[in-house]
């Protein structure tokens, strides 16, 4: 187990943003992940920063949807009477992972953002993704990362309150099956209303939010153009 020992880069000022890819190729959305002094945690992309956020509170509550502040827009444009897209709670476990976010080869775009302060997840070859995966522990010493085992490498770690907040990823494979389930989730984007007069570039990304069970959540990163 020595070669599992965590060398993970602890988050300034409880936020981590990372990307799949570099500054100057192929790359995926901005994500960032803080957290607050009373041990509550929160995910957002930065293309859609003021649309929609993942809330993971100290208490095991989670919910995925709309902002507070686009929360009405969203009811305008889309009907939504609830901005939350979905609530769950985390199994009580000394380690749980709270959600992943998969990124496919296929959707990486090359755009120019200036960032700083960001870690860059390497390009996944050509047929694979990559999944991001946020576990949450209490603060308990511990050495090694989460999923280390099974192939993850770690990206970084945030401390809220009494949490210990991991932040892991793995290259994997894209098989037929997941192949075809990201083509259902593109085709649930471009049924959107109003998706067809949105603007086609690189830089605009889209989200599909999903579970496989209750308390096991991922998103979807996929290509706009």
């Amino acid at each position: 187990m020595g070669k599992y020992r965590l060398e993970a880069n602890e988050a300034k000022g409880n936020a981590l943003r990372w990307a799949v890819g570099s500054l100057t190729g192929l790359r995926s959305a901005t994500w960032r992940l803080w957290g607050n002094k009373k041990g509550d945690v929160y995910l957002s992309m930065r293309m859609l920063g003021g649309l929609f956020k993942g809330s993971f509170h100290r208490d095991g509550k989670c919910h995925m949807g709309f902002t507070s502040k686009y929360a009405e827009t969203a009811r305008e444009r889309f009907g939504d009477k609830e901005r939350h897209w979905m609530k769950w709670r985390l199994p009580e476990q000394p380690m749980v992972r709270a959600i992943q976010i998969i990124v496919p080869a296929s959707e990486l775009r090359a755009f120019e953002n200036n960032e700083k302060e960001m870690h860059w997840i390497p390009v996944p070859a050509t047929g694979y993704a990559v999944t991001v995966s946020l576990f949450i522990s209490k603060i308990n010493g511990n050495k090694f990362w989460p999923a280390a085992s099974e192939g993850s490498r770690p990206l970084g770690i945030i401390r809220v309150s009494e949490r210990l907040i991991w932040i892991v990823y793995k290259e994997h494979p894209v098989t037929d099956d997941l192949a075809s389930f990201f083509e259902e989730c593109r085709a649930k984007v471009l049924n959107i209303d109003g998706a067809a007069y949105a603007p086609q570039r690189p830089d605009i990304r889209a989200v599909v939010h999903g579970h496989k069970e209750k308390h096991d959540q991922f998103i979807v990163e996929l290509a706009w153009d």
